[in-house]
């Protein structure tokens, strides 16, 4: 009598094959929505501080600096190539053109990197009054590591250079697309950092897919700045610095690792 009042309670096989189908479609949703928002969105809060550094990238001793305040290089007019930054980041990259002695014309891509930040790119560069350019410059805390990716590759595509101006930074994220510059030019009076990808804090999603995209993820950097020219040695530097610290390569990392092709003076 016991077993036949046990037996009787165990779900019936279609109800076990629902109840799978259900989890898988749940996983399914969750998985989709994670991809919308990223999962590796290296972004900055919007309304973060600078913190004014006076000592150049050359001479720091202390390169992991915490992320509470993002670090910017006093600013000064003494150094080139010079474009006048805005003095505020917007929450998604914003393009103008600009031109710079001795480089032409260019644009200057400022701000966070959004999701479709890739489209608007390349419908800009697209846009009437563009004409032709000869770099891309860029000023941005860093963002959607996918789209800075696709960013770079488009660069690299239209056989465009990069540029790092006077006082300008370029971090998380953003160094993916100043890979894609066939020259890359840095002011020795800039600053471009890495650190590890990461979830952002407000997504719920299992911890194997966490991990599945993570390590999917760094393939795809890995891959994209071995294909730009990049010593893939940074990989250490960007694998080992925590997502709340950036490490700030120096005049001499920046060259060691292929990123600056040029450093103006």
């Amino acid at each position: 009598m016991f077993m036949t009042s046990f037996f009787d309670k165990l779900p019936t096989v279609r109800q076990v094959i629902y109840g799978v189908l259900w989890i898988q479609i749940g996983i399914a949703i969750i998985t989709f929505i994670a991809s919308q928002q990223t999962f590796f969105n290296n972004k900055y809060d919007p309304n973060y501080l600078v913190d004014e550094i006076e000592v150049l990238p050359s001479e720091k001793q202390v390169r992991k600096i915490t992320k509470k305040r993002i670090p910017g290089l006093k600013t000064s007019q003494d150094y080139l190539p010079n474009i006048e930054l805005p003095t505020t980041l917007s929450d998604r990259l914003n393009f103008r053109i600009v031109s710079v002695d001795s480089y032409d014309r260019g644009v200057l891509a400022s701000g966070q990197i959004e999701l479709g930040d890739t489209k608007r790119f390349v419908n800009f560069l697209r846009e009437d009054g563009v004409g032709n350019i000869s770099f891309i410059a860029f000023h941005s805390p860093g963002g959607n590591v996918q789209e800075a990716i696709l960013i770079g590759q488009e660069i690299r595509d239209r056989g465009l250079d990069t540029m790092l101006s006077s006082n300008a930074f370029c971090y998380s994220a953003c160094p993916y697309m100043m890979a894609g510059g066939v020259e890359r030019i840095f002011s020795r009076h800039s600053l471009l950092g890495v650190h590890q990808h990461y979830y952002s804090d407000k997504l719920y999603i299992p911890i194997f897919l966490a991990v599945t995209d993570i390590q999917n993820g760094q393939a795809d950097t890995f891959r994209h700045l071995k294909e730009m020219g990049i010593n893939t040695d940074i990989m250490e530097y960007i694998l080992s610095t925590p997502p709340k610290e950036l490490f700030i390569l120096s005049l001499s990392d920046l060259e060691f690792f292929n990123f600056a092709t040029e450093i103006v003076y």
